[in-house]
């Protein structure tokens, strides 16, 4: 028996114990929720989306344009440093100046998946964003790295499972196909001006899509989703052209007239 219990009673041994026992689930518990307040949110919720969200639900008089600047997820940080640029920054900076051209247009409304660049943000958490608006369409801006250079657009074109989740659904899988293929036509014109055209691809193309049949943000999507790979950082050439201001106006300016031709399609239904 410890020392501090050889002079105590029977009852007095009991006390000690259940106060104790309180004690370490009282801590348990407080580790539990300064735990799960430490970690970013797997579901979208009203309180955790980004401030637009909450005003274009209460007067959405136009379409809703969601851009998803890919990183930081839970899939990667995208800090990773190649040819002096990172892809959490291209991401975020294409994504502001595309937000703008679309705004100046006036036909849609335009809300990122998140408010800041280095939030962390899940690929559940960013399709939900775009469900919560009944977004007409989501385009999600990543960059590439591999053995090749320039840009790629990809589409959901099967149901994947991802975190218990099956999707996205037949209807999302084609219109997300008309989507890629009028927001490719609609920017390949400029984009192939300094970049190489790698043409559409399917989800199942990438290395995540390939294992789980779909992207994951594809997977958890309920409206039209389209990612599209701005160019390979690895590639020196397609790092340069993509760091510049002149690189990233070209490829927000490209993106503006994919998205508005498809936006186009979608009034004419």
């Amino acid at each position: 028996m410890p020392v501090y219990f050889r002079s105590m009673n029977n009852r007095q041994i009991l006390v000690k114990s259940l106060v104790l026992l309180i004690l370490q689930l009282f801590c348990s518990l407080f580790e539990s929720v300064s735990f799960a307040a430490s970690v970013s949110p797997n579901d979208f919720s009203s309180a955790n989306a980004p401030r637009q969200v909450n005003t274009l639900i209460a007067s959405k008089s136009s379409p809703v344009v969601v851009l998803d600047p890919g990183h930081p997820s839970e899939v990667s940080s995208g800090d990773a440093v190649q040819n002096g640029v990172r892809e959490v920054d291209i991401n975020w900076d294409v994504a502001l100046r595309l937000k703008t051209i679309l705004e100046e247009n006036k036909h849609c409304q335009v809300v990122l998946t998140r408010d800041q660049k280095s939030h962390l943000t899940t690929n559940r958490a960013r399709a939900e964003c775009a469900n919560h608006l009944n977004a007409a369409i989501m385009l999600r801006l990543h960059c590439d790295t591999g053995s090749g250079r320039g840009f790629t657009y990809y589409f959901p074109d099967h149901e994947g499972a991802a975190g218990g989740k099956r999707g996205p659904a037949p209807e999302i899988i084609a219109e997300s196909r008309k989507a890629a293929r009028e927001i490719f036509e609609g920017s390949r014109i400029i984009l192939a001006t300094h970049l190489r055209d790698n043409g559409i691809k399917t989800d199942r193309e990438t290395a995540v899509g390939g294992r789980l049949c779909a992207l994951i943000g594809s997977i958890w999507s309920e409206v039209p989703v389209v990612t599209i790979e701005m160019v390979f950082l690895n590639n020196s050439g397609d790092a340069s052209f993509i760091a510049s201001p002149d690189g990233q106006n070209l490829v927000a300016e490209a993106l503006a007239s994919g998205i508005e031709r498809y936006l186009a399609t979608r009034r004419k239904e």
